[in-house]
């Protein structure tokens, strides 16, 4: 194993069945709250493997993101579902995003001591934007 991907979440866990994401599983908790304050005990699972691949030698760690924050979203969910090929974010959280994803990257380092090598602000950039999924 040389590398380990971190998928910042969006917040749809917390919408649960609102989120119109079917699988709980496919949900991901989102350090940012609404009241702009950051919530570091979120997201303990992917966290414990990521400290677990650094003690077993891994040294290079990729954060990627599947949606910016839920409330940064121009329909409030982490999916694009029903929007076409668009973009979800708003027009004005384009700076409120990189601000975010900066927040969770120094977070994570301060808190887990991880260190990201990489960071993809949207994953699978060249897949189809309005994928629904299985």
């Amino acid at each position: 194993l040389s590398i380990w991907r971190f998928n910042v979440g969006a917040g749809s866990a917390e919408q649960g069945e609102d989120s119109q994401i079917g699988s709980k599983w496919t949900r991901t908790e989102c350090f940012l709250q609404t009241d702009g304050t950051y919530d570091w005990n979120k997201q303990q699972g992917q966290r414990n493997f990521l400290r677990l691949a650094k003690e077993r030698g891994v040294n290079r760690f990729l954060a990627f993101l599947n949606s910016p924050p839920v409330y940064y979203t121009q329909n409030g969910l982490a999916t694009n579902t029903g929007r076409g090929a668009t973009l979800n974010l708003k027009a004005d959280c384009y700076e409120k995003y990189a601000c975010f994803l900066a927040d969770v990257l120094q977070g994570i380092e301060k808190q887990d001591g991880i260190a990201f090598s990489y960071v993809s602000p949207f994953n699978e950039p060249d897949g189809h934007w309005n994928w629904t999924g299985p």
